[in-house]
């Protein structure tokens, strides 16, 4: 299981105790007993827990709970809303949701999940430095089958990317899981006025998985997450995102106004088919109206693509082998049997075999040094994607410019600017100030990715000058009356 803010879940065991979370060892609604934390991310923590009398391993997600929004009726009824339609998604390919609620009368929210067992997608990649064009279309076809059921309910994930896809091993391969469905909806504050920013009123989503349209406006539909999809496609075949710069504000601007190469072009790969290139590029069109009509046909075009594979045209068992050990990453040798002859022997039969083998052992090599291309390594990953030793960065950029940030007595300079933030359990306080408009407060909690906010100034509102009170003109004569009298 992992976190959507990209926090990933330790391999070895369970972390925490109950003196640091006291959920561990409590039996939560009745029936569910936490038995150690899995994760912690800026949006919720994720524990494992066991479902009584069942004995089955779930996971049991918790919502943030630092912001007095949270105990608003208006998120209380999007919350039960949303996990509840996210509750209907049964597909094979999505981690089903089997029940949610909260925790106490004012307390946290919480969504109990199917534990699975496996690394991300985002790990596969990193340790794969890309996938074969074969693995990287599978992959692709059952996310779109995942979504395809989501968008039929109507539902939006809204933060689809390679950490909040799971893969998990099964008696039949590698198996595709989607999770996280809603959650992007449930933390974000829709058509509200805003007067205190909090954690929760940063852009809700991931920034070098989103759509132009979430970062310009906020308004999404289901083919935002096309979008998102054929991010998450180029990711897996070339080995890193298409736009990556060095702060969060930079890679929104490059998802709003830059296309990127084709795939092929920056993978400089061979064997990706100009198929593959033209679907991905269909998706990562900047006007949602030039992107395929829905997901399904997106599933449809990858299913096309991956049968015009070369390995799928009926080549020789031993072509089939070689491109199958190249495809799967696996670059040694395939083993070949060679079968004796049925004649006795022949002092030429093993010098034949000899040059087959030899022939093989060549041939497999140029394949791979043909399919498998030096790649230049993947730039370094930021903060606001994965947990690093590194500080996470509160960036406050407000409009207009040049409010002056206090916390406290002590002023941190002007807008735009960039503050650390640290992982422990406490909130910060700062004030928004600037002449001519009123002072907006906001808080923010500790997080292990960076956090974008963008708050709007309300201008002060100067009443209106009183009408001046004609002066008395005492002693004074009244002009005399020139009109002429009948």
């Amino acid at each position: 299981m992992a976190l959507n803010d990209d926090t990933t879940l330790p391999a070895p065991g369970l972390e925490g105790s109950s003196s640091t979370h006291p959920l561990i060892g409590e039996v939560v609604a009745g029936k569910y007993k936490v038995v150690g934390k899995i994760a912690i991310g800026g949006m919720a923590t994720l524990y494992k827990a066991e479902q009584l009398p069942l004995g089955r391993a779930v996971a049991l997600k918790v919502l943030v709970g630092r912001s007095e929004h949270e105990r608003d009726p208006r998120f209380q009824k999007r919350f039960f809303l949303e996990a509840a339609t996210c509750a209907k998604l049964k597909h094979p390919n999505t981690v089903t949701i089997h029940d949610y609620g909260q925790l106490a009368e004012e307390g946290e929210y919480y969504m109990v999940m199917e534990y699975v067992e496996g690394p991300t997608l985002l790990e596969a990649i990193r340790q794969a430095g890309g996938f074969s064009t074969a693995r990287a279309l599978h992959v692709g076809i059952e996310i779109a089958r995942s979504l395809r059921e989501a968008h039929e309910y109507g539902v939006v994930h809204r933060d689809l990317k390679s950490a909040n896809v799971m893969l998990p091993e099964t008696l039949e391969g590698e198996s595709v899981k989607v999770l996280d469905f809603g959650i992007a909806k449930v933390m974000q504050r829709e058509g509200e006025e805003v007067q205190n920013v909090t954690l929760e009123d940063r852009i809700v989503g991931s920034p070098r998985y989103m759509a132009p349209e979430q970062i310009s406006n906020g308004v999404v539909d289901a083919r935002a997450d096309i979008y998102s999809l054929g991010i998450v496609m180029y990711e897996m075949l070339v080995g890193r995102p298409p736009f990556i710069a060095d702060q969060v504000i930079g890679t929104l601007m490059m998802q709003v106004n830059e296309r990127p190469r084709t795939v092929s072009a920056a993978s400089r790969r061979a064997d990706i088919p100009p198929s593959v290139d033209d679907i991905i590029a269909r998706c990562l069109e900047k006007d949602p109206a030039d992107r395929p009509v829905d997901v399904s046909d997106v599933g449809e075009r990858l299913r096309a693509c991956l049968a015009d594979l070369p390995d799928t045209t009926g080549a020789s068992n031993t072509e089939s082998l070689i491109r199958r050990a190249v495809n799967t990453g696996n670059h040694s040798m395939p083993t070949i049997d060679v079968a004796r002859p049925a004649m006795g022997p022949n002092r030429f039969a093993a010098p034949v075999v000899l040059a087959l083998v030899t022939a093989v052992v060549v041939l497999g090599w140029l394949v791979t040094r043909q399919q498998s291309p030096q790649v230049e390594p993947p730039e370094p990953e930021l903060a606001v994607e994965v947990i690093t030793t590194e500080p996470a960065v509160l960036q406050l950029a407000t409009v207009p410019a040049g409010a002056a940030v206090w916390e406290g007595n002590r002023n941190h300079g002007i807008t735009p600017l960039q503050l650390p933030l640290d992982k422990t359990e406490s909130i910060r306080d700062f004030e928004l100030r600037l002449d001519g408009y009123e002072v907006l407060a906001i808080s923010q909690g500790p997080s292990a990715t960076d956090v974008l906010l963008t708050p709007h100034l309300v201008e002060v509102e100067v009443p209106p000058e009183p009408a001046a009170e004609p002066v008395p003109t005492k002693g004074k004569k009244k002009p005399a009356d020139l009109r002429m009298r009948r």
